[in-house]
């Protein structure tokens, strides 16, 4: 399991770096009264990155490999899932550290209360954790790349509808003057808050997070096992 994130590291490396440095480079340029942008521009790439990494499946041969000989195959689905889990946790970092840096530079706008929230800390878990749940399942019985173009031809519909259909989602996303693709993952990132308006429901929300990963892994492992032939 250790060679596996280890290998995904050697191959994500560079994607991963420019990924990081793009977002540290702009969220230090912008002003920290948009803190709130800056999250939601780091939590789009937690997103996204995963099915990055499952979709270089071809560069890193791990699948062949695994699809090709008589090993225990839920080992490759956990350490796939261990590997996501630390390229998403050292971009959460990065936005930590940039949040943090934003409220000591700010001059009193921003404060680490503000930065430093349980609720922040648990949505900005449970958007990889959604993802992983809905794409990691795709990625192992097809492959990475069917995840990763499963998630852009959502996107594409999205511009689609915009475009053709302005009018079709005006009773879900009201005023919306951007692109829908944003205002959809930012209702999304507001059904979440919204969802901890309490003490009681951030305490369930983080007793949940660990049963929803379990179950998004179980259902990989079985969903892999299925791959008889290498793909």
């Amino acid at each position: 399991m250790y060679n596996i994130i280890r290998k995904d590291w050697q191959v994500n490396w560079t994607s991963f770096s420019f990924m990081v440095l793009g977002f540290v480079t702009v969220a230090m340029f912008i002003d920290a009264s948009f803190i709130t942008g800056i999250v939601v521009f780091g939590l789009v790439l937690t997103a996204i990155l995963p099915l990055i990494i499952w979709a270089r499946d071809w560069e890193s041969k791990d699948r062949t490999l695994v699809c090709s000989l008589p090993i225990d195959r839920s080992i490759f689905v956990q350490g796939r899932m261990l590997s996501s889990w630390t390229f998403i946790l050292a971009i959460l970092l990065a936005i930590f550290l940039v949040a943090l840096t934003k409220a000591y530079f700010d001059g009193g706008s921003l404060q680490f209360a503000d930065v430093i929230q349980l609720k922040g800390i648990l949505i900005s878990l449970w958007v990889p954790t959604i993802v992983i749940f809905l794409f990691l399942p795709i990625c192992s019985r097809f492959s990475g790349l069917t995840a990763l173009r499963l998630f852009f031809e959502v996107i594409f519909v999205l511009a689609l509808i915009q475009l053709f259909f302005p009018n079709i989602l005006q009773s879900i996303f009201a005023n919306v003057d951007g692109p829908l693709q944003i205002a959809f993952f930012q209702r999304v990132l507001q059904f979440i808050n919204d969802l901890h308006g309490t003490s009681t429901k951030m305490f369930l929300s983080g007793l949940l997070l660990i049963p929803v990963n379990i179950l998004a892994l179980k259902i990989s492992e079985f969903m892999f096992g299925r791959n008889n032939l290498v793909t």
